[in-house]
């Protein structure tokens, strides 16, 4: 027999290395749900993986707007795309934007653009996402501490564009 771990959800919850019929024995059914309802025992979404599939999604991001906008770009050009037709872009930010450093800061020097896209203010959010559909096209923020700015920027450029928060495609 394989040696037993201990082993915890994110949550602090025990769980066991794995699960059979044997644990579902006796269990209310309402207390296990169904697929894609409360309480998600089986799943976020009740068609699993069967209608959305695993995809593999790039990670992307480098230098100013319109660096990142080049690669983007390009990567349409070859074909890529995410669910249904939809582009899917996951855009990390450089350490600067992360810990929301403002790029002319000493510290900053040397890191601006390395290692993902600098986010200095609206102009960039405007040039980033210019010219999508942004009810087709999914732009995941990898930010840090800096998220919820981030989000604040996503929001007005998009409502600019004419966008509601609710019309807008990404994770929700």
């Amino acid at each position: 027999m394989a040696d037993q771990l201990e082993l915890f959800s994110a949550s602090g919850l025990p769980l066991q290395q794995s699960y059979g019929p044997e644990d579902r024995a006796g269990k209310d059914h309402a207390e296990i749900g169904e697929p894609g309802a409360y309480p998600f025992t089986r799943g976020l979404h009740a068609t699993a993986y069967n209608k959305t599939p695993w995809m593999m999604q790039q990670v992307l991001g480098a230098g100013l707007s319109e660096e990142t906008r080049d690669i983007i770009d390009h990567l349409v050009a070859e074909g890529m795309e995410g669910y249904f037709g939809h582009h899917v872009f996951n855009v990390v930010m450089d350490n600067p934007t992360k810990g929301g450093i403002d790029p002319d800061h000493p510290e900053a020097r040397g890191h601006v653009g390395v290692g993902g896209w600098n986010l200095s203010n609206l102009g960039d959010m405007r040039r980033l996402i210019e010219g999508y559909d942004l009810t087709r096209t999914n732009f995941s923020f990898i930010t840090g501490d800096t998220c919820l700015i981030a989000l604040a920027m996503y929001v007005v450029a998009a409502e600019e564009r004419g966008y509601t928060p609710t019309s807008s495609a990404g994770t929700r």
